[in-house]
């Protein structure tokens, strides 16, 4: 594997989001936001497959009874290893200028995910960061979201890196993992571009994809920007890590929205591979 951003497959995709690494299965897993799409890829055989939920799809994590769990337009949802669809949770129902985004599974197996606003001008503010509990139940963890994004844990859990795209940081809050609360909230470091998804290595440095910015920056458990990854095309949605030995960082470059002449212009739509020279931290299945 290259130290340098290389494609993992060649075939474009719309809107590559929420790329996460099933160990158990020795795939990786990504949604295709605008058109659907849950996608799997088998590392052993190479396949690729497309799941057409035929709605909004936001985020996808393995599911330790089998199948996944994921995030859709109007809430959470069940995917049997049939590919059959079930909601769990529609608290969004009643509000058709959010959807739900990008999320992730914390130590104890609760899916973290939040809302975002079609309306940003108009709403701001007006999506939430909610949980699912393995039992399926559903509650509002943070209010006052804009753009909810990438989440993920120290490798001591006692912290929960998040993102509000909107605010162009990322955040840092004490977290108590028993329990499943967030603490304290501070700023871990501000950013020029939209940060996007996030994953943790296990030096507890964070790696954030910059949206409209062309890079994926690690930052240090105090906020220094140690490394920057620069990618072939702007619109840097994810970053994850996966492999056998947990150092390959996957990256997906968008294209959703961009004109003719400037997707010619750029790499976009893809999926990336590299060596990060460092091992990530393994992916946490949905317990529900």
């Amino acid at each position: 594997m290259s130290p340098k951003p290389e494609l993992l497959l060649n075939q474009r995709f719309e809107h590559p989001e929420g790329i996460v690494w099933d160990a158990r299965r020795r795939r990786l897993l990504w949604v295709d936001i605008f058109r659907g799409h849950v996608l799997t890829h088998d590392l052993n055989s190479g396949s690729l497959e497309t799941l057409e939920l035929g709605q909004l799809v936001g985020a996808v994590a393995p599911r330790r009874a089998g199948g996944c769990v994921c995030t859709v337009r109007t809430g959470f949802g069940l995917i049997t290893p049939q590919g059959e669809f079930s909601a769990v949770g529609t608290q969004l129902c009643d509000e058709p200028h959010l959807q739900m985004n990008d999320g992730g599974v914390d130590a104890h197996g609760r899916l973290w995910a939040g809302s975002m606003t079609f309306e940003h001008a108009t709403r701001p503010g007006t999506g939430a960061l909610y949980r699912l509990d393995p039992d399926g139940t559903v509650s509002t963890q943070l209010p006052g979201v804009s753009i909810s994004n990438g989440i993920g844990w120290s490798p001591d859990s006692k912290s929960c890196y998040y993102v509000d795209s909107a605010t162009r940081r990322v955040d840092k809050f004490d977290y108590d993992l028993d329990s499943g609360q967030l603490g304290k909230r501070r700023t871990l470091a501000e950013v020029k571009a939209l940060p996007d998804g996030l994953a943790v290595d296990v030096d507890g440095c964070i790696w954030v994809a910059m949206y409209e910015g062309w890079e994926v920056h690690r930052f240090t458990p105090s906020g220094k920007v140690d490394r920057v990854i620069r990618l072939p095309g702007s619109l840097v949605t994810t970053c994850a890590f996966g492999g056998d030995d947990l150092r390959t960082l996957f990256i997906a470059v968008s294209r959703h929205g961009m004109s003719e002449e400037a997707v010619r212009g750029q790499t976009a739509g893809y999926i990336f591979a590299m060596d990060a020279g460092v091992q990530g931290l393994p992916t946490h299945e949905y317990a529900g």
